[in-house]
């Protein structure tokens, strides 16, 4: 606290922690196959979804958005599942490293 404001750390922007997930845990954990299909998760539909969003700025409006673009492209259950699940695993790991 510097003056009587406090020092925002930037916000981190979806784009940014998507890519860094997918080249630090997604690659180098997983079958190859499974990172492949993550990986298409992350590159084809997430990111260009959410792009450059803060993490804060990302609402529970947004992500139904989200699943309602899923099911007008007329994706099943499973895919969209696996969608949802790996936003929720970026999030989680940028919680767990306090981005």
């Amino acid at each position: 606290m510097i003056d009587g404001t406090y020092d925002r750390k930037p916000a981190a922007k979806f784009d940014v922690i998507a890519m860094r997930h997918l080249e630090d845990y997604v690659r180098p954990n997983l079958k190859p196959a499974s990172a492949d299909r993550m990986g298409r998760a992350i590159i084809r539909e997430l990111v260009p979804f959410f792009g450059a969003t803060a993490l804060r700025n990302i609402t529970k409006a947004k992500l139904e958005e989200y699943l309602k673009a899923c099911r007008d492209r007329g994706w099943s259950n499973a895919t969209t599942n696996l969608h949802i699940n790996v936003y929720n695993k970026i999030v989680q790991r940028a919680v767990e490293q306090s981005l």
